[in-house]
């Protein structure tokens, strides 16, 4: 009877140390997988990637006075002094973009411009939920990649040391296709 309790007790504890080894195995592959992130946002990125080609030579007409470009859904962009796409952008630079309507829009090298949550803490005032304002970051695609949560796109400015995090295509709001200087 004691040998049938002492081996019970020997299968349970099997059980537990297996138990506690997938999950140990689970957490160290986590932290892998964070780690590899966290240690890419200070990659060398310092050779830029051209954008993708969106326009055909046919949806140009250049006229002695003007240009037709034929793209439906285009609109104007400019750009903030932050300096962090020199040499490429620069203050009030202006560029076409247009709204991408699928992960497979964006490639290596685009320029997209993404919204980001503002620093801080949401706060209640006066019954009112005051979050920090969402800014608009604009940034080209350096790496594509998928995880847990789907595909996920990272950015840097090329005048930037580090990437920024994770982006998802629902962050995306446009793709610059041409910048006019």
């Amino acid at each position: 009877m004691a040998n049938d309790f002492v081996d019970k007790i020997t299968i349970a504890f099997l059980i537990f140390l297996v138990i506690l080894l997938a999950v140990l195995l689970f957490q160290l592959h986590s932290l892998y997988e964070v780690e590899s992130y966290m240690n890419n946002t200070h990659c060398d990125y310092s050779f830029t990637i051209a954008p993708s080609n969106y326009l055909n030579e046919s949806q140009i007409i250049v006229y002695e006075n003007y240009v037709i470009i034929n793209v439906s859904n285009l609109s104007m962009g400019r750009f903030a002094g932050t300096g962090s796409m020199l040499p490429t952008l620069n203050e009030n630079s202006n560029s076409l973009r247009y709204v991408p309507t699928s992960e497979s829009d964006i490639h290596v090298g685009d320029i997209v411009t993404y919204e980001e949550q503002g620093e801080g803490d949401c706060e209640l005032v006066n019954n009112i939920t005051l979050c920090p304002a969402q800014i608009l970051v604009v940034h080209r695609v350096v790496q594509i990649g998928n995880d847990f949560n789907g595909t996920y796109y990272i950015l840097k400015g090329d005048n930037n040391n580090v990437v920024d995090n994770k982006v998802r295509f629902k962050d995306i709001k446009s793709k610059t296709i041409a910048l006019l200087y």
